[in-house]
């Protein structure tokens, strides 16, 4: 009968302890958008993300904004008229990163992507007197991700943005 009253006093104690503990500990957050991340065309043709976000700890966080984008380039001759050819597209990966220490738990910034870097007028015109001319571009699949230990926490998708001048 004792070594009952002994096992139930301990049983209760542990559990009595063990709820205290679990009440007073904080439970994290999850970490989330503090508000929408915005992108903005630039005007030379490069596109900015902006973003916040909180309860992301203390660890560093890695944000990267990335892009595919596909570009028709066309030519200009020296009397400044477009060529009557149908341009050549190009495409390239773009990607931006920075590493930000949270303060407070919060991170807030911007990236950008681009402007494109052209290929050379000789590549893509009749002659070395003739300058290139982006006529229209597409930033595909638009993603702003953000992770901590090189495990994705947050991911924002901002879908195809088409730029033209």
């Amino acid at each position: 009968m004792i070594l009952q009253t002994r096992i139930i006093a301990f049983s209760l104690t542990l559990f009595i302890t063990v709820g205290i503990m679990f009440i007073s500990s904080p439970v994290a957050a999850k970490p989330h958008f503090s508000v929408s991340p915005a992108i903005v065309k630039n005007s030379d043709l490069s596109v900015t993300a902006d973003y916040e976000a909180k309860d992301l700890g203390k660890r560093t966080a890695n944000i990267t904004l990335n892009s595919q984008s596909t570009a028709l380039i066309g030519c200009l001759n020296p009397g400044g008229k477009l060529s009557p050819s149908k341009g050549v597209e190009s495409e390239q990966m773009l990607s931006e990163s920075v590493k930000i220490k949270p303060k407070d738990g919060k991170i807030k910034g911007s990236l950008t992507l681009g402007p494109l870097k052209l290929p050379s007028v000789l590549e893509v015109c009749p002659n070395k007197n003739w300058s290139t001319s982006i006529l229209s571009l597409t930033y595909e699949n638009v993603a702003l991700d953000i992770k901590q230990r090189n495990s994705e926490i947050l991911k924002f998708s901002f879908g195809n943005i088409s730029q033209s001048r």
